[in-house]
């Protein structure tokens, strides 16, 4: 799937263009259904430098959490943390998970289905590269992370360097990186 191009939406965010694409329905200048309906019910912004829309929604003494969704081509990038994350399934289409580590790459996918193969919550361990995007129009998640999450522990995958270490991962990486 190729990104989208059109205004108005800061880099890596999906596209806002309802007339365009018919993500929604517009009526008397305001979203009435669809996933930009939802989000914006939601309180969801653009997630900066990962993708997709975010909004925090709890934080505790040693953990916090996060509504997460992604909608179209938009994706969340490959990052990894110094934190576990637990991906819990809220609604949508089932979310196509890329998570690397010392074993190597592998895909999970997140969705209501179990009895296909689907995972109702996935957790991520420390340290490992994970990225995302919907298996179909859009996806809601929530991620709840421990210890709280703090912008400082992100770091975005780069990938040039993630094809040179994950080459049998060429493709996806391609698809989950900006850089």
């Amino acid at each position: 799937m190729g990104r989208r191009k059109c205004p108005p939406g800061a880099p890596g965010s999906p596209c806002r263009c309802p007339q365009r694409h018919g993500a929604d329905r517009v009526i008397d200048g305001g979203f009435t259904d669809g996933p930009y309906a939802l989000a914006a019910a939601l309180g969801l912004e653009p997630l900066p430098g990962e993708g997709g829309l975010y909004r925090r929604t709890f934080v505790g003494v040693n953990c916090s959490a996060i509504f997460f969704m992604v909608i179209g081509d938009d994706f969340s990038a490959l990052h990894r943390l110094p934190a576990s994350e637990l991906y819990v399934y809220q609604a949508g289409a089932p979310l196509d998970l890329l998570l690397i580590d010392n074993d190597g790459p592998r895909v999970l996918v997140l969705g209501p289905d179990p009895s296909v193969g689907h995972h109702l919550q996935i957790e991520v361990p420390p340290h490992c590269w994970q990225g995302s995007s919907s298996l179909g129009e859009w996806t809601l998640v929530t991620t709840v992370v421990s210890p709280e999450f703090k912008w400082e522990m992100l770091e975005l995958g780069d990938r040039k360097k993630m094809i040179g270490a994950y080459p049998e991962a060429a493709a996806r990486i391609t698809e989950l990186t900006r850089v």
